[in-house]
């Protein structure tokens, strides 16, 4: 969402969850209950606010 503050400036606000996959690879005979490649996927909630100036307006 971006908002018009006067002729020359704006205001920016945006938010969102980013998903990250995080994959490892282990030894392949180490032990039979652990995986060749394990996966780990979490989410990381993120907000970013711009502010924009407009000079030639």
């Amino acid at each position: 969402m971006e908002f018009r503050v006067n002729k020359l400036l704006m205001i920016g606000v945006n938010a969102g969850v980013l998903t990250p996959v995080l994959s490892r690879q282990f030894k392949r005979n180490t032990s039979s209950d652990k995986y060749f490649l394990s996966n780990r996927i979490s989410t990381i909630p993120y907000g970013n606010v711009t502010i924009l100036l407009l000079p030639f307006l």
